[in-house]
């Protein structure tokens, strides 16, 4: 499979990071970006480059830890380094959501693809 089955500013960080191989988290995660903008009115993660774009999620989303680096053996990983880590700031930069709505995007827009849930829990949140 390929890494560029979605749109840059809905790809999710693990297919920017070059994983070829993906489930319904890739899906999940652009839903959440795409539910941000229709509550925003505005694109959440308008990236211009796959660097620039991985950026903007890191820094709305909060760095991922080590365990995450360890365990995604992405083959763009070793190539990406923050200059700093991030913390998740989405609370703050979604503070005029509600709060139902701000939960269900941090947790689509959850940086590990495991801990986004599925689509049966966001459609119950």
């Amino acid at each position: 499979m390929t890494s560029r089955v979605v749109t840059l500013w809905c790809r999710p960080p693990e297919l920017l990071l070059g994983a070829t191989y993906y489930g319904i988290g890739v899906d999940l995660c652009s839903a959440g970006c795409i539910l941000g903008e229709l509550l925003s009115g505005k694109p959440i993660l308008p990236g211009r480059t796959e660097v620039e774009q991985l950026h903007k999620i890191f820094k709305l989303c909060g760095s991922p830890g080590e365990k995450y680096w360890k365990k995604a053996k992405l083959r763009h990983a070793t190539m990406f380094k923050l200059n700093q880590a991030y913390k998740r700031c989405a609370a703050e930069t979604f503070k005029d959501f509600s709060p139902s709505a701000l939960l269900l995007i941090e947790t689509l827009l959850a940086v590990d693809p495991a801990k986004r849930g599925t689509a049966t829990a966001a459609l119950n949140s």
